[in-house]
């Protein structure tokens, strides 16, 4: 029995997911990653007449370069809107996920899979996880960047992923570790890591500095 109460327009792909029929298919298939329970590893749900968009969490690891697994699923009861979705995004996502997943369409469900953390709205989401490239932008955060002297420690470097709004923004708590090469300096950082458009930062950079102020 399915524990969540659904509108009558909700998509069928949707309620295959939540009565466990849908996960090992797809699983079999080589599409998806494990899951004992997918409903309770929803992190976010929109919902709309005929179609939604879920985003399912999976193992959270922590290391600097391996980002959790995650999928983005577009459901549709209309398979031609589904197949043109999938058209579209096949394009904008043609790398694989760290775990080797590509973007699917599922015919039979209506069901567009997107693996995380290929987001074309916010590229940077990606390069998070990508140590080399991350590390010129972490370098902002130390108190003294003199001649750049300073090696992010990959191996003492964490992220978890704290909320994913697809297309919008993702909040990561970041724990990174530096260690200066010329001299015996070492330096911790703890903060929160806020990924969106570009369109929407300036705002949310006006409004900390708001906050931090008042």
């Amino acid at each position: 029995m399915n524990p969540i109460s659904l509108p009558p327009d909700t998509p069928g792909g949707l309620e295959q997911l939540l009565a466990g029929e849908l996960w090992p298919r797809l699983l079999d298939e080589g599409r998806v990653f494990p899951l004992d329970d997918p409903a309770s590893h929803i992190r976010y749900l929109r919902l709309k007449p005929g179609s939604c968009r879920i985003f399912l969490l999976g193992e959270e690891r922590q290391g600097a370069d391996e980002p959790p697994q995650g999928i983005l699923l577009r459901i549709y009861d209309d398979k031609e809107r589904a197949r043109t979705a999938f058209e579209k995004e096949k394009t904008r996502r043609p790398l694989p996920s760290p775990d080797g997943l590509m973007s699917f369409y599922d015919e039979s469900s209506g069901v567009v899979g997107l693996p995380f953390p290929n987001d074309p709205e916010i590229p940077e989401l990606r390069r998070i996880y990508e140590p080399d490239r991350f590390r010129r932008l972490a370098l902002g955060f130390l108190p003294d960047q003199s001649g750049g002297r300073w090696r992010l420690q990959r191996s003492l470097t964490k992220f978890r992923l704290l909320a994913y709004k697809p297309g919008r923004r993702a909040v990561l708590k970041a724990k990174l570790k530096f260690r200066h090469l010329d001299q015996d300096l070492k330096e911790r950082i703890r903060l929160h890591l806020k990924v969106e458009k570009k369109q929407s930062a300036g705002q949310s950079i006006r409004q900390a500095r708001e906050i931090s102020m008042a």
